[in-house]
């Protein structure tokens, strides 16, 4: 029988990130915000993003509607 996944949020990744490091959930989330900003504005600007041995994350162009 399958295992069913099991779904992270942003507050578990956060609590389990603070336990890893030790550091407190108020400055783990500080940095994680921080991180996601980073990866979401240089994504809006049309950078490709590559995090070695994790991802390459882009924002494919957009089709232009025809009128």
């Amino acid at each position: 029988m399958p295992t069913k996944s099991k779904v992270l949020d942003l507050e578990h990744i956060v609590r389990e990130v603070a336990v890893r490091t030790g550091g407190t959930i108020k400055d783990t989330s500080k940095v994680v915000d921080a991180l996601l900003d980073v990866l979401s504005e240089n994504l809006q600007a049309g950078h490709t993003i590559h995090l070695a041995d994790f991802a390459t994350l882009t924002i494919p162009p957009q089709k232009q509607k025809e009128k």
